[in-house]
């Protein structure tokens, strides 16, 4: 449960920082180098999300 909590804070933070400054976050939508920076954040998450799910399970 807490692996789920702790993927879903970028993204919250992500859509945070774009409702409260979307000039900020626009950089990453209309810049080649914001696209490169979001398909990196995305791989690197979903990386951390199964790595932190395998850590999570408990062996019977």
């Amino acid at each position: 449960m807490s692996c789920y909590i702790l993927a879903a804070l970028p993204i919250c933070t992500g859509i945070f920082i774009g409702f409260t400054n979307p000039e900020y976050s626009s950089l990453l939508i209309s810049d080649p180098i914001g696209h490169m920076a979001l398909a990196y954040a995305a791989v690197t998450w979903t990386i951390g999300l199964f790595w932190m799910r395998r850590m999570a399970q408990v062996e019977a």
